[in-house]
């Protein structure tokens, strides 16, 4: 068995993996990752006023990125407060940002990458 397919992942792994991928794909979603990655923990009104978007299209996303394990959340009372689920969400989106400030990656993906 050659060296790459030693380390080739399977296909169960790389379908987790670009659907997290295709979580994280929403720029709303990452900017909401992204705040939550600077503050303890977010209450959904506070998100909201911060990145000027709806209390409803916040909850959304949230819903998805919960349901997606990237974040997690405590109610207290009426109010639902929300943080990252762990460190490896920062190390994603860090490296990720890293690697697209680095000019690599297109401004949008509407070619899939190729020119």
């Amino acid at each position: 068995m050659g060296r790459a397919a030693r380390q080739a992942i399977g296909e169960a792994d790389a379908a987790r993996v670009a659907t997290m991928f295709r979580v994280l794909g929403d720029p709303s979603r990452c900017r909401l990752v992204y705040a939550l990655l600077h503050a303890d923990e977010v209450c959904v009104g506070d998100l909201a006023a911060s990145l000027e978007m709806s209390e409803s299209n916040v909850s959304h996303h949230l819903s998805v990125l919960r349901a997606h394990g990237l974040v997690r959340f405590r109610r207290e009372g009426k109010q639902v407060f929300y943080a990252p689920d762990d460190e490896h969400i920062r190390l994603l989106l860090d490296t990720t940002l890293e690697h697209v400030r680095h000019g690599v990656v297109p401004a949008t993906a509407d070619d899939g990458g190729h020119q």
